[in-house]
């Protein structure tokens, strides 16, 4: 169950970023797959987001419902389009509970990824969090491995979701339209900030997504990625709000839920879940220099 879950939890952070149809004004399907691209051709980019994800999974007659909160900040550097430096930091929290049972934990998460290599921390872990990372900088490109927590992802494809603007196809099958909306004053934006709100379907966003990739070490746990994502196609929903500046994405916002049974390894699951998300980027062609971790 443990592998299930940050499975479906990396698809909420994944997923619902990348959709996008015909609008009812002059801006293209063209015009929005141009304004993503268009981050990954600055030589630098800051990034800040929050996701909240409300999750109940019950199966044999157990039922576990867990809150995770996660807070992220990053910076990204850019070569020719393709990511050739990233720092990030995540502050995860999460509660659970299971048969009157609530659990929680906390940690910090860093990432730095530089010269082809990823390097990853964990620290200041709570409760339920202890114990899971080891102490001090990992390189996971060479003993990624060795973190049972990470073991079953695709590195390579892992760091494509940083640096890929969007992971599935443009079309009507995928998307069915899009409207101008007005932007909220109270979000303080550059002023020319545009707003769209996206028409999704949300059964063809899962078909169409390129996502089992990403996931294909769990194929040795006789978990079908594909067939998984299907499954909970089949209950999900999608509300996306994109804000374009300067023909560059500066925000995004994110509402995925689900209700779906599905099955996992003959495991029989009803899962319902909730995520929002937000996740800015400013600071464009800023000075950056990353370095690689010292060792401790």
């Amino acid at each position: 169950m443990k592998y299930v879950v940050r499975v479906l939890l990396l698809i909420v952070l994944a997923l619902p970023l990348s959709v996008f149809a015909q609008s009812e004004d002059d801006i293209t399907i063209d015009d929005i797959e141009n304004a993503f691209a268009a981050l990954y051709k600055n030589d630098s980019i800051r990034m800040e987001g929050e996701t909240i994800v409300d999750q109940t999974i019950t199966f044999s007659g157990s039922v576990i419902e867990q809150t995770i909160v996660q807070d992220i900040t990053g910076e990204m550097q850019f070569e020719d389009t393709q990511l050739i430096g990233l720092t990030s930091q995540l502050n995860q929290t999460l509660t659970a509970n299971s048969m009157g049972t609530t659990t929680e934990g906390s940690m910090l998460m860093e990432m730095i990824y530089v010269d082809e290599i990823l390097y990853m921390k964990v620290s200041e872990t709570t409760g339920a969090l202890v114990g899971i990372y080891p102490d001090g900088w990992i390189n996971l490109t060479e003993d990624g491995d060795s973190v049972e927590a990470l073991a079953l992802l695709n590195l390579d494809n892992l760091l494509n979701t940083f640096n890929k603007p969007l992971l599935y196809p443009l079309d009507d099958t995928t998307v069915n339209s899009f409207k101008s909306v007005e932007v909220d004053p109270e979000l303080k934006l550059p002023e020319g900030t545009m707003a769209y709100a996206l028409d999704i379907n949300a059964e063809a966003a899962f078909n169409s997504a390129d996502m089992a990739s990403l996931f294909s070490g769990f194929e040795q746990l006789g978990i079908d990625m594909e067939d998984l994502l299907a499954q909970m196609a089949q209950g999900a929903g999608f509300d996306v709000t994109v804000y374009l500046l300067d023909e560059q994405v500066i925000r995004i916002e994110a509402i995925m839920t689900i209700d779906a049974e599905i099955t996992v390894s003959g495991l029989a699951l009803q899962l319902v879940q909730s995520s929002s998300s937000i996740v800015s980027y400013t600071d464009f062609n800023f000075p950056l220099e990353i370095t690689a971790p010292e060792e401790e």
